[in-house]
């Protein structure tokens, strides 16, 4: 079970990169590698654990999963983690809170 902090951790790192990687306009910052683990993680970390899920979402890990998707469209291993990923933030989430946000960051334009 991840805790509460670990998971803030290792999301506001992802965060940062993901900021940095849009500040500069590189998509070379991340490969196609990384950015498939960074998808796995947090599906692995979302998978029946809505109060992860809810703070995945808390921490703009929606749209980390939604900008892998748009910036390696061709990498079938992520696109398939990052589909598992939108599919476990949401599967258990019983208010819907997490859909309408995954729709307006562009997810079902991405799958």
């Amino acid at each position: 079970r991840v805790g509460a902090r670990t998971l803030e951790l290792v999301l506001g790192e992802l965060v940062r990169a993901t900021a940095l990687q849009r500040e500069k306009k590189e998509a070379s910052v991340v490969s196609v590698s990384i950015a498939e683990h960074v998808v796995a993680t947090l599906a692995q970390m979302a998978l029946r654990r809505p109060a992860n899920a809810d703070r995945i979402m808390a921490l703009d890990g929606g749209s980390i999963v939604i900008e892998a998707m748009r910036r390696f469209p061709r990498a079938g291993g992520l696109q398939r983690q990052a589909c598992l990923a939108i599919r476990n933030l949401v599967a258990r989430d019983m208010d819907a809170k997490h859909k309408q946000p995954l729709l307006d960051l562009g997810a079902e334009d991405a799958l």
